[in-house]
């Protein structure tokens, strides 16, 4: 069906939902988009807090251009375990072919979603993830233009863009290109959490290709989890990946995986955990492959079909979630322990539910009354989102690299110091000065897991020696054009991060231990006598 301009009229399934909610309403549930703007706002500001009020205007700016298209907002409520709030956009005709120009990749083909309570997912086969990303490139370019030049935020694309060329790579050609035409979005609202775990499944086209691009995505990982928290490598039904526990990131804890022909991206570690647990035997390679589209009568009413298939899939990964909420230390998390239920059961609510929604020409045709409406817009800040999570790692990177570069170098003045005050010769450790209280403990020791920041090589070393010499080196290792680096700081007062080789090369040789000096002789008179 195509949709008109005129105000859409509730289904019958609705009209009892709604009528059993807010019999008042008399079955219509209509807000404007004023009324949902600013939750929404508040909701994508949340799971984004890195990017600060920039990333809030910006938001803001991009639901106003949608606020003045006119849209209508359908804010539909249910009070019940099988969901909790969703909301529809309908757009005018007049506004349809610009949404579809910007918000929507050309060749959507089908969706397809499923749900148990307090989730919703959805797969769209054929997508053109280059095309989607052109797009939201685009779309941002006109929010940042439009904002006021003192609170004009950077660029998001442009940031990813520059790391990816950091590390020697086309972000176009070895990261986009690798990645496959199929696409599944997840969002997780459990009862108790403020936040939705967005999760993003990416099918791979090209697995030669997508090595370095999942060289970036790892690496990008594990580099804000050594400047944030710690990193937890897993596999979950066949996904291996890396993710950064919840309580290191209390907002965002990203995920990123990758197992048999697709890529989980993840706004929660921990979620994306369970969740590839829990669709594992839904997710399969073969199911993600691209290739021809499904015929529509695979994805229209193929709700219970989905549900068993989840089903299946938290069967099968129900023993990893148990493990894996036993060994938690995020208080939401354990408070889930020993609650896990035996069988997830999805059941339709009120019938079948349409799923299908596709694009002719520039008119979106389907049936925005299902729950796929809701996830549209959304949906796209949600990639978005995942997009940005190595922007804000690589922006987060490059403050962390600058911080380590500082505190090397105050270390280093203070070693002088103290070596001028001992007669040239260098401290034999840091662990001394720390605890002569010399040295402030925090730049040693890491604050968080209260391991060595440094390796120090001054034992020995006097202020006549070489200013090439290598006093400190930085245990942790920073991303780097070609790959990673370590901060140095030498004898001639030069603080900066170089490639590991280098640092390396530049590495002390150990020095050897001082002979024992020989064994006095023993007189005579005190060898005992041998009997």
């Amino acid at each position: 069906m195509k949709l008109d301009a005129a105000p859409l009229a509730l289904s019958p399934q609705y009209q009892q939902l709604a009528a059993r909610l807010d019999p008042a309403r008399d079955g219509h549930v209509y807000a404007s988009v004023a009324q949902l703007k600013d939750r929404y706002v508040d909701f994508i500001a949340g799971v984004m807090p890195a990017g600060g009020p920039d990333f809030r205007a910006m938001m803001e700016k991009a639901m106003g251009q949608i606020e003045a298209m006119n849209a209508v907002a359908w804010d539909l409520r249910i009070d019940g375990a099988e969901v909790r709030e969703r909301a529809v956009l309908h757009f005018p005709a007049e506004a349809r072919a610009a949404l579809g120009k910007t918000y929507l990749p050309q060749n959507w083909k089908a969706l397809r979603f499923t749900r148990k309570p307090s989730t919703v997912a959805f797969m769209a086969q054929n997508f053109d993830l280059e095309a989607y990303y052109d797009q939201q490139v685009a779309v941002m370019q006109e929010v940042i233009k439009a904002a006021p030049e003192d609170t004009r935020p950077a660029n998001p694309y442009e940031m990813i863009e520059g790391q990816a060329k950091a590390m020697g790579l086309d972000l176009r050609e070895n990261v986009l290109r690798a990645l496959g035409p199929d696409l599944a979005f997840v969002l997780d609202w459990p009862e108790g959490q403020p936040l939705p775990e967005l999760l993003v499944l990416v099918g791979v086209r090209d697995a030669e290709k997508f090595k370095p691009a999942w060289a970036v995505l790892e690496s990008t990982l594990r580099t804000m989890a050594v400047g944030f928290g710690h990193a937890t490598d897993f596999d979950a039904g066949g996904l291996k990946g890396v993710s950064v526990h919840p309580s290191q990131l209390p907002v965002i804890s990203p995920t990123v995986a990758s197992g048999g022909g697709y890529l989980l991206l993840g706004l929660s570690g921990a979620g994306a955990q369970r969740l590839a647990a829990e669709t594992a035997d839904t997710l399969k390679p073969e199911a993600m492959a691209g290739g021809a589209e499904p015929p529509a009568s695979s994805f229209a009413g193929g709700y219970a079909d989905a549900g068993a298939l989840v089903a299946r899939g938290y069967a099968a990964g129900r023993p990893f979630l148990a493990k894996l909420l036993a060994e938690a230390e995020d208080e939401r998390m354990k408070a889930w322990q020993g609650k896990l239920p035996e069988r997830l059961e999805i059941a339709p609510l009120l019938g079948q539910w349409s799923s299908i929604s596709y694009l002719e020409g520039d008119v979106l045709v389907g049936d925005m009354r299902s729950p796929l409406g809701s996830m549209i817009v959304p949906a796209s800040v949600g990639v978005l989102a995942g997009l940005a999570v190595p922007a804000m790692s690589g922006a987060q990177n490059k403050a962390e690299a600058a911080r380590e570069t500082s505190d090397a170098r105050q270390l280093g003045v203070l070693l002088f110091a103290r070596a001028n005050d001992a007669g040239g010769a260098y401290p034999q450790s840091l662990e001394v000065l720390v605890e002569q209280g010399e040295v402030e403990r925090k730049l040693v020791f890491d604050e968080k897991s209260g391991e060595p920041r440094w390796l120090y090589y001054g034992a020995g070393l006097a202020t006549v020696s070489p200013p090439q010499t290598l006093l400190l080196e930085s245990v942790r290792a920073f991303p780097l054009k070609g790959g990673q680096g370590k901060v140095v700081y030498d004898l001639g007062n030069n603080a900066k991060l170089i490639p590991v080789a280098e640092a390396e090369a530049l590495r002390p040789a150990p020095t050897a231990a001082p002979a024992e000096p020989p064994a006095a002789p023993v007189p005579a008179e005190e060898i005992p006598d041998a009997q």
